[in-house]
């Protein structure tokens, strides 16, 4: 079901150190089976409620068995690393047998998590299993509250992973003259050791469309990066810290599984629901529906860092 014609096609490479892709070219092009790297829903139940979430409607989680069919997939396209993602991950009661599972087929293996479910035995399992655990912290204690709640058991989460070795990554989306929270994750990243800090600016996408305009048009948003350069730089900051600013990114460049196997890429700004459907992986190879996807180069020159700002 998942052949296809053996042709030359570019090669590619995933630095798990730094969380970079490199790609040959072939004629001056990219030419990839398919995306370097995909986000996986396991599924849309979360237990939390984040005001600026881009994940909606509620849709039936796939079963084991149709996971390991997306993978077998992904794996014939070339897809090197798979981002377990949500909703929240760890609401699966099977997530450990999804990692296994990915593992199984010579997946790199990440994960999104909100980190609140995060104990210490699932700790230890994590940090068995992925190259990073990536999770959100939305600014000082009261800012983080007001946006998804929570912020203790978050932060406690984070150490349980960080403490055991397993490389962690944070993110903050920038809302508004977020600047002193945006200090206030970089400190506390640095203490966490952190490798990564990911500054991204919010989608105009289900709960994300409710936001004030100049959360999702940012006027700061340029004044904000250099500040935050020059305090990492000034204070010797650990973290590497980066922005994905998708107007600059480029339309769609992230691609996502949702829990129904429908590929689609994201954010694609301007069209309904701020997507690209592409098709459906449980019946579809992924090599396929990569060939007719119009916006192959904004994914790959996104994870090989040529579109992000980047402040090491």
């Amino acid at each position: 079901m998942f052949q296809e014609i053996i042709k030359e096609y570019s090669k590619v490479r995933y630095d798990p150190k730094n969380n970079l892709f490199y790609v040959t070219k072939i004629n001056g092009e990219y030419i990839t089976k398919g995306p370097l790297n995909v986000g996986f829903q396991v599924t849309r139940k979360c237990n939390l409620k984040c005001i600026y979430c881009s994940e909606s409607p509620p849709l039936k989680d796939m079963s084991l068995n149709e996971i390991s069919i997306a993978f077998k997939n992904l794996k014939l396209a070339g897809v090197k690393l798979i981002k377990l993602t949500g909703g929240e991950a760890l609401m699966r009661q099977d997530i450990k047998e999804i990692i296994e599972c990915a593992k199984s087929f010579g997946f790199y293996v990440a994960m999104d998590s909100n980190a609140t479910l995060i104990t210490d035995e699932m700790a230890e399992f994590l940090a068995s299993k992925l190259v990073y655990l990536e999770s959100t912290i939305d600014g000082r204690q009261e800012t983080h509250n007001k946006v998804r709640g929570k912020y203790n058991e978050v932060i406690a989460g984070i150490k349980r992973v960080a403490e055991r070795g397993l490389p962690v990554y944070i993110a903050m989306v920038l809302l508004g003259d977020s600047l002193e929270d945006a200090k206030h994750v970089l400190n506390v990243a640095h203490t966490l050791n952190a490798r990564f800090v990911k500054f991204l600016t919010p989608i105009p996408k289900a709960r994300g469309k409710t936001l004030p305009s100049d959360y999702l048009d940012n006027p700061r948003l340029e004044k904000i990066w250099k500040e935050l350069c020059k305090y990492k730089r000034d204070n010797k900051l650990k973290p590497t810290i980066t922005l994905s600013d998708w107007k600059r990114i480029g339309r769609v460049s992230i691609i996502l599984i949702h829990p129904d196997g429908m590929a689609i890429g994201s954010p694609s700004i301007g069209e309904e629901a701020c997507i690209t459907p592409l098709g459906n992986v449980l019946t579809q190879p992924m090599t396929e529906l990569w060939k007719g996807y119009p916006h192959k180069l904004n994914h790959i020159l996104k994870y090989t860092f040529e579109t992000m700002l980047i402040e090491q």
